[in-house]
C-alpha cells in the first residue's frame, strides 16, 4: 500500500514536467518569431505563434524519445 501523499506528489512532479516543457517551447518559440520578425520586417501575428510554440514542443518531444 502507497505511503499517503504519495499519488498527489507524483501528480504535482507531471504538472510541473509538463508546465516546464510548454514554458521553454513558448520560449523557443518567442525567440524563433522575434529573430523571424527582425530579418523579414514584417510582424507575425498570435496564431502564427501558437503554432510555432506547438512545433517546438513536438521536436522537444521527438529529441527526448530519442535521446531516452
Amino acid at each position: 500500500m502507497p505511503l499517503p501523499g504519495t499519488f498527489t506528489v507524483l501528480a504535482l512532479m507531471l504538472i510541473l514536467y509538463l508546465i516546464t516543457k510548454v514554458l521553454i517551447s513558448f520560449v523557443i518559440a518567442f525567440i524563433f518569431i522575434k529573430i523571424l520578425e527582425r530579418k523579414t520586417g514584417k510582424k507575425r501575428d498570435f496564431g502564427f505563434f501558437i503554432l510555432c510554440t506547438i512545433v517546438v514542443y513536438y521536436l522537444i518531444n521527438l529529441i527526448f524519445k530519442v535521446l531516452g
